[in-house]
């Protein structure tokens, strides 16, 4: 960066020193230039290995205050070479204020001179600071109690954020001043009422990380687990930390992020916590920076810290979906996912197959239309196989009627989210099928419509966890929601004795004549019976459970005959045949 001309002040490190960065040109991150302002020094801030000397938080805070984020005219007056530094004259563009005039003024630093050289406003300056030495001024102040009391006492570590968090989400949103921006969305900040410096990450967000491994030995290798390296000690050399490398656009993430807020008051909401970082929202009067972020293609959603995000969610997804349409930066190889057939469209269940699989009729004239369904991003507990004698999973039965209560028979919208091509298995020669996944709401029943969050809501279906990129549910974070609010009152699934609770057995009698002739007697004692139609083989032949006796049924009406259905793709229905005897 050029020693003289005019900049914009990116950072105030304390009450002497600032960061300048220029125009980049739109080309690569905007050049930087640290200075210290000429014939002026302030009180040193401290770090986690010494404290603050006294008023050097105030003192940084009234240059803070006064420059950051404001046009500047700068001008390196000279250069000390033995600690590699740059002392400038530096003044605001807006009313022509030297900036070292103002600090000596203040009382916050004090004039010196040096061989080196000095500032072309160093009369001035000394004027100013006779002023307030006169006065007290600052750190001009002789009270050895006020002097004492201005010397700040800061927590630099946070060992057990989980222990803290409640603390601070009783006082959200926090006061705050962001002291460093790690990447585009994970800050330090410095919160005043509390003395401490915090990790603090803009939850459901996630931009590129500046310091990805890429290469570098694996563990397990030579010299790892099993071998007999003993490290530098022994006279062998350890294996080389992998090499670290900015991902593509983190460099300009952290600009983003640091152009917005470093060195900004804020307000910080915290919800959530793991190890030494917070989790939440910043609040900021020019907006949300998180969206920005993931309108510019500068981030992506991270759904397993969304839920932390609070009401800002919808928010953040519609953000993404603007950044992933208009293909900028990180999404500049996105392809919108394609589903082959109606994408939405209006039907009633004719048939559960499993709490997540469906058989609609679709609302359409003309020839009778069915689609296979399956809902989005959950996952229901699968059905054994009697064959092989592998028993249903806990839940299995329990979680099939709970859908079956809640949308057979029913009039229902579709949304089709995605859809997944299943290769034949090997040794199959039929074609690839096609998995459509579908958001299911129930027509007429209210606020609490959707299938697929009813079932995760009572503990019968868990939600996949999604790659980054990967098409979902377009109610996934309401999936989210139920499922953190059902594992927290350990219903069904999630209950200690889900194992034990889960369990439904039944005695199966559809082809097992043997079994059927044993019990056909209690079931003739009853001169009815309540049934569920588990299927329909034609339309005079079904499978049936019922519940009092806790057995299935092939069941088939007398007397009638009736169209025997398609055996294939392709094929038609037979002549017909008797129902029953």
């Amino acid at each position: 960066m050029a020693k003289a001309g005019f900049a914009r002040v990116k950072a105030v490190l304390s009450g002497d020193t600032l960061v300048l960065v220029g125009n980049s040109g739109g080309a690569g991150p905007p050049p930087e230039l640290q200075v210290t302002l000429a014939s002026l020094s302030a009180p040193r801030l401290g770090n986690p290995s010494r404290g603050d000397e006294a008023w050097a938080w105030a003192s940084r805070e009234f240059l803070r205050k006064l420059a950051i984020n404001q046009a500047v005219k700068f001008k390196v007056a000279y250069r000390v070479e033995s600690i590699k530094r740059d002392f400038a004259d530096v003044t605001l563009t807006d009313g022509n204020r030297n900036l070292g005039v103002e600090m000596a003024r203040a009382g916050w630093a004090k004039v010196k001179s040096s061989g080196d050289g000095k500032s072309a406003a160093f009369d001035e300056m000394t004027a100013a600071a006779a002023e307030a030495e006169a006065a007290g001024k600052g750190v001009y102040n002789t009270d050895a109690e006020a002097s004492a009391a201005a010397v700040r006492t800061v927590e630099w570590r946070t060992d057990d954020a989980a222990a803290l968090l409640p603390t601070l989400k009783a006082a959200s949103p926090v006061d705050a001043v962001v002291e460093m921006v790690r990447d585009g969305a994970s800050l330090r900040a410095y919160l005043p009422a509390f003395g401490r410096m915090v990790n603090f990450n803009m939850a459901g967000v996630q931009c590129p990380r500046l310091n990805a491994a890429s290469g570098g030995r694996k563990r397990g290798g030579a010299g790892g687990a099993g071998g007999d390296s003993k490290g530098e000690e022994g006279g062998v050399k350890p294996p080389p930390a992998p090499e670290r490398k900015a991902q593509p656009y983190a460099e300009e993430a952290k600009a983003f992020t640091e152009a917005r807020l470093l060195n900004q008051d804020v307000k910080l909401h915290f919800n959530g916590a793991d190890k030494g970082n917070f989790f939440g929202v910043v609040e900021h009067p020019a907006g949300s920076i998180a969206a920005e972020l993931l309108k510019a293609g500068l981030a992506n959603v991270l759904d397993w810290s969304i839920a932390h995000a609070g009401a800002s969610i919808p928010e953040l997804r519609a953000a993404e979906r603007t950044g992933k349409n208009s293909k900028k930066r990180i999404w500049k190889d996105f392809t919108p996912a394609t589903v082959s057939g109606q994408r939405d469209f209006t039907g009633r269940v004719l048939e559960v197959v499993a709490a997540d699989t469906l058989v609609i009729k679709l609302d359409t004239t003309g020839a009778r239309q069915e689609r296979r369904v399956f809902l989005s991003s959950i996952r229901a507990p699968r059905r054994g196989n009697a064959r092989k004698g592998e028993p249903d999973a806990p839940f299995y039965w329990a979680s099939k009627e709970f859908a079956r209560k809640f949308v057979a028979g029913k009039t229902v919208n579709v949304h089709v989210d995605y859809e997944r091509k299943l290769e034949p298995r090997e040794g199959d020669k039929g074609p690839a099928t096609v998995r459509h996944y579908a958001t299911v709401s129930v027509i007429g029943k209210g606020e609490h419509n959707h299938l697929a969050e009813a079932l995760v809501a009572n503990g019968y279906c868990e939600v996949v966890r999604h790659r980054a990129g990967d098409e979902r549910s377009s109610r996934y974070d309401a999936l989210q929601a139920a499922e953190a609010l059902a594992k927290a009152e350990k219903k069904n699934m999630h209950h200690s004795k889900a194992a034990e609770k889960g369990v439904h057995k039944s005695t199966d009698l559809v082809g097992d004549v043997a079994k059927a002739t044993t019990f056909l007697p209690f079931l003739q004692r009853s001169t009815g019976h309540k049934a569920v139609v588990e299927h329909c083989f034609n339309a005079g032949r079904f499978k049936l459970y019922i519940a009092r006796e806790n057995c299935s049924i092939a069941f088939a009406l007398s007397g009638i005959r009736v169209p025997m259905p398609a055996r294939g793709p392709g094929r038609g229905g037979g002549k017909g045949g008797k129902a029953g005897g």
